[in-house]
């Protein structure tokens, strides 16, 4: 007699196989599974067949197989893994097939539908949005997209718009369509551009580039220690020590003149009637007559000059750097005609200090941390009574004044008023946001222009402020220096208003890493 015996599966509603005890193997079943709940486009999606089973609790293998997918897809499958997965590239239904064995037979084959998901985020596109060029040199924009749905750089096209130049300008964008086109501004000014990603399904908000076109950099053969300008000359007034010289730029022609000096200089001072200069040396003072120009003497010093004033006064007043001590923390005040030398009384100043005469020309304001006022008019300094600066706001660095003379910048941003009312002299009077390396006011302009004694990035630009209120205004990229097609970035080094404020000269260094054996330029703005 044969007893029939049936296996009823837990949650199963009917047979799924009959056996008899003579030993026959039943089958294995599949079941496919997809984990997660959304699919996105691009993003990989695993595959579980786990859930598969063998009656007789036999091992099993696994074979996964795509049986259809969305039109335009690339997709392959073949695995034996029991969580393979997938990576959608298009969107639409991928039919997925599992069949499994237990060595002796295979399973009916399951399939499970994966379906992308029809929500697209959108995607975003990046790009510097302020960029500085050459006028007739060409250059790429560059411009990146990201996507929150896992897209590739490889799905997204990109659109690049020119939508504003200068008058005249005829320049065209080539390349629009990738992420890095190329242009070739054609006349100074600010170009705008409108660059834009999509990933097929949707576009990216725009983001705005501005490219401001500057006219080609000045090469200057020699580097610059210091510099001032004669605004009676229309000048500006270098030195180097590469050669030893003081040169007189003139930003109309371009050109300029060089006064050979005797040793290395240290810094130079414009006189008040913009038509004389004093340079400083070690051991030493020149004295040059700008508009000639002629060296017309040198002065004997016993000290290293560290910061140089040349007043209207018949006299220069030299700061020491390192020096005996019976001669440092005083100014040494220098009769022209004579080279009489006589040493200013009151507090010893720090090492290293540097000073500005007054625009009345009848005082020196001086000092490290705390500023003094030194009164010239009767030739050696002498410090004004009761003067110095507030310790809550420190003076640090170089000093400017405004063209009126009513305010005073430092190097630490903090200003002071200038007043011959002791009351009001030197009393806190604001900051600016930055550590300055140079600054320069013009009342015709009504903008004071600073550059920043801060690393890149705020290095490579002049930045603009009102003076009324220390308001920022703007800031201007410099322009690059060019080598053999590449660019490399400006530094800005000095910065002056030329006498009406219509001009604006800037002299740059550009990267190390450049090569450049002349490093310095001058860009006109």
């Amino acid at each position: 007699m044969a007893i029939t015996l049936i296996l009823l599966l837990p949650g199963a509603c009917t047979p799924l196989q009959e056996d008899t005890l003579h030993g026959r193997n039943a089958p294995p079943v599949a079941r496919p599974v997809l984990l997660g709940t959304t699919h996105l486009l691009h993003e990989p999606v695993t595959l579980d067949g786990s859930r598969s089973f063998d009656p007789e609790g036999a091992l099993l293998t696994f074979s996964w197989s795509l049986v259809s997918r969305p039109p335009g897809s690339k997709k392959e499958l073949l695995s034996t893994l029991a969580r393979p997965s997938i990576t959608p590239d298009v969107m639409g239904d991928y039919v997925i097939q599992l069949v499994v064995s237990d060595d002796t037979q295979e399973s009916e084959p399951a399939t499970v539908v994966l379906t992308t998901a029809t929500a697209n985020r959108r995607p975003q596109a990046h790009a510097v949005t302020e960029v500085s060029a050459v006028v007739d040199t060409a250059l790429s924009l560059s411009g990146e997209g990201s996507d929150a749905d896992w897209n590739r750089p490889t799905y997204f096209t990109y659109s690049w718009t020119l939508t504003r130049r200068p008058p005249g300008s005829t320049a065209v964008l080539s390349g629009a369509d990738t992420a890095t086109p190329t242009f070739t501004p054609d006349v100074a000014g600010d170009y705008q551009f409108v660059f834009t990603v999509s990933d097929g399904l949707d576009t990216s908000p725009p983001v705005t580039v501005t490219l401001t076109a500057h006219p080609p950099i000045h090469p200057l053969p020699h580097q610059v220690l210091d510099a001032e300008y004669s605004q009676t000359l229309d000048r500006l007034v270098m030195v180097s020590d590469n050669p030893n010289a003081l040169y007189v730029y003139d930003p109309v022609t371009r050109t300029e003149t060089a006064v050979a000096l005797p040793k290395a200089p240290t810094s130079v001072s414009v006189g008040p009637d913009g038509l004389f200069a004093a340079v400083g040396h070690d051991a030493l003072v020149s004295y040059v007559d700008l508009s000639t120009p002629t060296l017309l003497k040198t002065l004997p010093l016993s000290i290293a000059v560290f910061d140089l004033v040349l007043a209207g006064n018949g006299y220069a007043y030299a700061f020491p750097g390192k020096a005996p001590w019976e001669q440092a923390g005083r100014i040494h005040c220098i009769q022209l005609s004579t080279g009489v030398v006589t040493l200013s009384s009151g507090d010893r100043l720090s090492s290293d200090t540097q000073a500005r005469l007054h625009t009345r020309g009848t005082s020196i304001y001086a000092g490290r941390g705390i500023l003094k006022k030194y009164d010239i008019s009767q030739g050696t300094a002498r410090v004004s009574d009761a003067s110095g600066s507030s310790t809550d706001h420190p003076a640090c660095g170089d000093l400017w004044f405004s063209e009126d003379g009513s305010r005073i910048f430092t190097g630490c941003g903090n200003t002071f008023r200038a007043s011959n009312a002791p009351s009001e002299d030197l009393t806190y009077a604001g900051s600016l946001p930055f550590y300055i390396r140079h600054l320069s006011h013009s009342t015709g302009a009504h903008r004071i222009a600073l550059l920043s004694g801060s690393s890149a990035p705020d290095d490579t630009k002049v930045h603009f402020f009102t003076p009324d209120f220390l308001a920022p205004d703007r800031s201007v990229l410099l322009p690059p220096f060019m080598k053999e097609g590449k660019a490399y970035a400006s530094h800005g080094r000095f910065v002056f208003f030329t006498a009406a404020g219509d001009q604006l000269l800037v002299i740059l260094q550009t990267s190390l890493g450049s090569g450049m054996p002349d490093d310095y330029g001058l860009f006109t703005y």
